[in-house]
């Protein structure tokens, strides 16, 4: 059982992973247009069960919404939505403390912000059950 979660953006989506609920790592930067052929690829491989999409503030949001309602009709798995908020500027902060240089930031920070999203589901899982 593998967790995805995606950092939705204009032109890119961020894409982390998590096997059994634990560690999560970056898995990969997509562009929108090649993004379905490459989840498909993804479900498949890596036995994803759950989705999970960052849902951002503002008028993105319907977007965001829309795609996660493509993924669930193409995929039959229906993602949770959880808040985004300055994972982006978290991301930037983590690579720039591990020394990563701006040029390969830039390809890395929406992997990073989709781990940021998926560590923020998980951890709300975790609480929920310690808290039930």
């Amino acid at each position: 059982m593998s967790i995805l979660a995606l950092d939705f953006g204009q032109k890119k989506i961020g894409v982390a992973i998590s096997y059994f609920a634990q560690l999560t790592k970056p898995f990969g930067v997509y562009s929108r247009k090649e993004f379905l052929k490459k989840v498909a690829e993804i479900i498949k491989t890596q036995n994803v069960t759950i989705i999970i999409i960052g849902l951002p503030e503002g008028k993105v949001q319907d977007e965001v919404y829309s795609f996660g309602a493509i993924l669930e009709k193409n995929f039959g798995i229906k993602p949770f939505f959880i808040d985004e908020t300055l994972t982006s500027q978290e991301a930037q902060k983590e690579l720039i403390i591990k020394g990563i240089r701006r040029k390969t930031r830039k390809k890395l920070e929406d992997a990073y912000a989709a781990c940021l999203i998926l560590e923020k589901y998980l951890s709300e899982k975790n609480h929920e059950k310690l808290t039930n």
